[in-house]
């Protein structure tokens, strides 16, 4: 294993093109000493083999499509001390991408080995970026619980992965999030310096709110460890939809209801849900912050935010702010069911006529 060299990882299922375009990108790097391993899956008709690259480059394929499994196969063949995971959408012009965040990182791993490094997101939109889009490219630099995810890149010292754990494969999705909780109790994040642009594309097509409403959501089952709605939840999701690309929020809010009402303990799990709830009111706060910033570029603290650490969040632990917590979600989830849920009902009952 060399001590040297760079190993980057990219798992890829029906994304030939993605993938192109993301070589021709490592193609103008000035640094060269890196090797980058392709995991595709058996079976894939997009994908048969890599886009034609000068680099020094490695195809293999895993036998399901499972990004935590295809990242595994790939770090097992990585000959680098150092991997950096990428996923194929990812995007960057900077020619000198690698050498800045990897020098920033290298820094960083010879004082701790246990750091993992993670890039800031920017989003590729067709029409002009808005608050929001912006408010999420922020918080991708907080380094926060949470905030973290695959979009923004994964560089750790090999023998540290191995050490964490490697990647979660139960699930076909989540693994950054298993990942990332991983790193938050056994070492520390570091945010690079250089930027990685992913498409908008999905958040565009299927609605921004209604996107990030239904990542908030799995984000609370995930911690809560309700793996069963998460297995049904799949199935959800994979299910023909009427309409391409249209996502309909009323499927899971009615998984959450009827799990509840079937399974045990449903007490505690509106109680830990809500918790998780009130812990996340630091984002309102932020919120702020980003607004301003949004309007003037030169201001980069985070004023708001920071009242809300010291102030606000250790008053947040006493029972009558956990009740509190309990009837805003119950409240939350009956208003995203009237205004959106049953919308979304009565359509389905109009097409289906």
């Amino acid at each position: 294993m060399s001590a040297e060299k760079l190993s980057i990882i990219i798992p890829v299922y029906r994304d030939a093109e993605a993938l192109a375009s993301l070589l021709a990108d490592l193609e103008k790097q000035t640094l060269k000493n890196f090797e980058i391993l392709v995991c595709g899956v058996e079976g894939d008709r997009k994908l048969k083999a890599l886009p034609a690259t000068s680099l020094n480059c490695k195809f293999i394929q895993a036998p399901k499509a499972s990004r935590a499994l295809q990242m595994n196969m790939a770090a097992k063949e990585a000959s680098g001390a150092i991997l950096f995971f990428l996923h194929a959408d990812s995007r960057f012009s900077n020619p000198n991408f690698i050498n800045k965040n990897l020098e920033v990182f290298k820094k960083a791993w010879q004082l701790e080995p246990t750091v993992v490094g993670h890039c800031p997101l920017e989003f590729k939109t067709h029409a002009p970026k808005g608050l929001n889009y912006f408010f999420y490219e922020e918080k991708t630099q907080l380094s926060r619980p949470l905030t973290i995810n695959g979009d923004q890149g994964l560089m750790i010292g090999k023998e540290t992965f191995y050490t964490f754990g490697a990647f979660n494969s139960r699930f076909a999705f989540l693994e950054d999030q298993f990942f990332s909780a991983t790193v938050f109790q056994k070492g520390r994040w570091q945010l690079l310096p250089e930027k990685i642009t992913t498409s908008a594309r999905r958040f565009e097509e299927e609605g921004l709110f209604k996107r990030m409403f239904l990542n908030a959501v799995i984000m609370d089952v995930f911690l809560l460890e309700w793996w069963s709605y998460l297995e049904e939840a799949r199935g959800i999701y994979s299910a023909p939809k009427a309409k391409k690309n249209i996502l309909l929020l009323t499927p899971y809010i009615s998984l959450i209801v009827r799990l509840l009402w079937r399974e045990k303990n449903s007490w505690d799990k509106l109680y830990r849900g809500s918790q998780f709830v009130k812990d996340q009111l630091w984002q309102v706060f932020f919120y702020f912050d980003v607004r301003r910033r949004f309007k003037d570029r030169s201001y980069q603290e985070n004023i708001c935010l920071s009242f809300y650490d010291k102030n606000i969040a250790p008053i947040l632990q006493g029972k009558f702010w956990e009740l509190l917590a309990v009837i805003f979600t119950l409240k939350s989830l009956a208003l995203v069911y009237l205004v959106l849920c049953i919308p979304e009902w009565m359509l389905r009952k109009e097409s289906e006529f």
